[in-house]
């Protein structure tokens, strides 16, 4: 979510203040940062539904107004595989 001063929801973001992003795996954000030109960038890790393990680190950058920024990475957001070499 994104919030105006007031703490009234920022309908200019995402859907009416809110931004949802499906990743098809179980998404644990863990860091946020604003940049100096709005994008915000989030990261943490995913993991697999079996027994939620950690698997991927992941970091996703939307645009100020909550879009997926498509100029970063894949379509805004980078995973990498953090699954020990030979396992």
């Amino acid at each position: 979510t994104k919030q105006l001063a007031n703490g009234d929801l920022d309908a200019a973001f995402g859907d009416d203040g809110l931004r949802v992003i499906s990743l098809q795996q179980h998404l644990f954000g863990t860091c946020l940062a604003i940049q100096s030109d709005g994008k915000i960038v989030i990261s943490g890790w995913v993991a697999s539904a079996a027994g939620l393990q950690m698997s991927d680190l992941v970091v996703i950058r939307l645009t100020p107004d909550g879009n997926l920024d498509e100029t970063f990475a894949t379509n805004g957001i980078k995973t990498i595989d953090l699954t020990p070499k030979g396992s």
